[in-house]
């Protein structure tokens, strides 16, 4: 459990990161924009992990 927490911690925190230098590269910074934008990226990052995680679990299921 404490590493699924760890990983989803760590993706949106790359998501920070790489919004963050977009924005530096842009020439303004706005944090309740990047904070926003990363939130939702996560989130659906998170979905389609958990989709993927689930599909691999179904066919390993039906194999068994």
């Amino acid at each position: 459990m404490l590493y699924i927490i760890l990983i989803m911690v760590l993706i949106f925190l790359i998501i920070v990161g790489v919004q963050y230098k977009l924005a530096t590269d842009e020439g303004e910074v706005n944090w309740t924009h990047i904070i926003e934008t990363s939130l939702i990226w996560s989130t659906i990052s998170y979905i389609i992990i958990g989709l993927i995680v689930l599909g691999i679990s179904f066919l390993v299921s039906l194999e068994s």
